[in-house]
């Protein structure tokens, strides 16, 4: 059967329709709201300074706005009437704009909201427009003009030239810096002496390397990028050492030695890795004066390790010995055998008469 309508039913079908006319009301109002306060902080929003300037002496008027910043604008011409276009607002005095290019500019006013620039006038030109940096240059020039249009001033073609060798090299830089994150690090071992201190580069090739001994410092031009870990070299650096340092530049790396006072410099090559090593002159001295001996076995050790490390091919195999001769035996008479401390004398004598107090090989060399 058909249900008979209620007085009711109407009622509560109003409450619903009057609940979501509210709704929409109270959006609309905050949306209403919201857009004032978007449209307040656009205007508030504070106008970017610039300062212009206009010449008439070479046969046409140039009109140059110099900014505060870096502003996006559009020239365009119509009827007579010049407009000069902002991104964002701009505050410029141009009161004096049709003085200073009376056969020009009959009038100039700026927009209320800093947009825009209108310049009325006073006969046809031709429109020539650039930009440089935070410079607008707007020349206006007679129908008649034949030729190319004016350039730009020499300083500012010499300052746009710097900015962009200033960008490229800060562009250089970042690529270098996270190449150097993307590097593995290359070890720089060290090792203390009595009297000298030895730092080992083990380079993962057979790089070149430069070397240039100033007067207290040793700097050494690696001809590859590396990361050295200096973590070891400037942990415990000994007495004459101020402080080792590295730079990357391009495709060389540089690592400089800063020394304190006078210092004894050694660099050669062990394999793929450079080795440096820096003994203070007055250690060295004091040591061979009081220890002849200890000092005496130091560089026989490192003869020996020189020696070691030659390769063959350079002239440094030992000589073959010769053949034994028979020899009749001869009665000798009997002597007194000398005793340890005398035998032991005439062996260091004999040493350093053959081993000089600096020790020279064609593996190193004396900075």
């Amino acid at each position: 059967m058909r249900a008979a309508y209620r007085p009711c039913d109407r009622e509560r079908l109003v409450v619903p329709l009057g609940r979501v006319a509210v709704r929409l009301a109270s959006l609309v109002g905050a949306a209403a709201v919201m857009g004032a306060l978007l449209l307040g902080a656009a205007m508030a929003a504070p106008a970017v300074k610039a300062e212009m300037s206009v010449s008439t002496a070479e046969g046409y008027a140039r009109i140059v706005f110099h900014f505060a910043e870096d502003v996006e604008s559009d020239v365009r011409m119509g009827n007579g009437i010049l407009v000069v276009g902002f991104r964002s607002p701009v505050a410029v005095d141009v009161e004096r704009l049709s003085s200073a290019a009376s056969g020009y500019v009959g009038a100039a006013r700026r927009d209320p909201d800093g947009r825009g620039v209108r310049i009325a006038l006073t006969r046809p030109f031709k429109l020539n427009t650039m930009t440089a940096g935070e410079r607008l240059y707007v020349d206006l020039l007679p129908e008649t003009w034949k030729g190319p249009p004016p350039g730009l001033p020499k300083e500012v073609v010499e300052e746009l030239a710097r900015r962009a060798r200033d960008a490229e090299r800060k562009i250089r830089q970042q690529q270098q810096l996270a190449r150097q994150k993307q590097m593995p690090l290359t070890r720089v071992r060290v090792s203390h002496q009595p009297t000298f201190s030895r730092y080992v580069f083990d380079l993962p090739d057979l790089i070149p390397v430069a070397t240039s001994r100033e007067k207290d410092a040793l700097v050494l031009t690696f001809d590859a990028p590396l990361k050295f870990d200096l973590a070891d070299a400037k942990g415990a650096p000994p007495p004459m050492v101020a402080g080792v340092d590295t730079e990357m530049r391009d495709q060389a790396t540089t690592v400089r030695f800063g020394f304190i006072g006078n210092v004894d410099v050694r660099t050669f090559r062990e394999d793929s890795s450079f080795v440096v090593d820096v003994g203070a002159v007055e250690a060295t001295k004091r040591r061979s004066e009081s220890d002849p001996a200890g000092r005496a076995a130091e560089l026989a050790a490192l003869l020996m390790d020189t020696r070691d490390r030659r390769p063959a091919g350079l002239g440094g195999e030992a000589p073959q010995p010769a053949p034994p001769q028979t020899v009749p035996a001869q009665t000798v008479p009997p002597q007194a055998s000398p005793g340890p401390a005398a035998a032991a004398n005439r062996a260091k004598s004999r040493f350093l008469a053959t081993v000089s107090h600096e020790i020279r090989t064609p593996l190193n060399g004396i900075l």
